[in-house]
């Protein structure tokens, strides 16, 4: 899957271990690796399995999250252009081969 970041912050994040450490704490650090690894290989969000990904709802709604560690989530929007869409509107997750990590956060806090 093809892997986008909402700013350099969270690029950084997901590719400077040091910096991963420094602001997630080594566990979080390394299940972070993890997963970015899971989305690069997977074709489709619904190909993840690992870190129980699933789509949000409420004032989330459209956005997706994987679990990293200790509350912490990866939360991602579709990427493509145009969003694949359900005959009822929906994001279509089956066809979506391109996201946008728009976060790295624990939103129950």
């Amino acid at each position: 899957m093809d892997l986008e970041f909402a700013n350099n912050k969270i690029r950084k994040l997901c590719r400077n271990e040091k910096s991963a450490i420094r602001d997630l704490g080594e566990t979080c650090s390394n299940k972070l690796k993890s997963r970015i690894s899971d989305i690069l290989a997977a074709e489709t969000v619904t190909d993840l399995i690992a870190g129980k990904p699933h789509p949000l709802k409420g004032k989330r709604k459209g956005q997706y999250s994987i679990e990293i560690s200790g509350g912490k989530r990866i939360i991602f929007v579709p990427a493509n252009n145009p969003t694949p869409l359900t005959e009822s509107e929906k994001i279509d997750w089956p066809n979506v081969t391109k996201i946008k990590i728009i976060e790295i956060v624990d939103y129950h806090d």
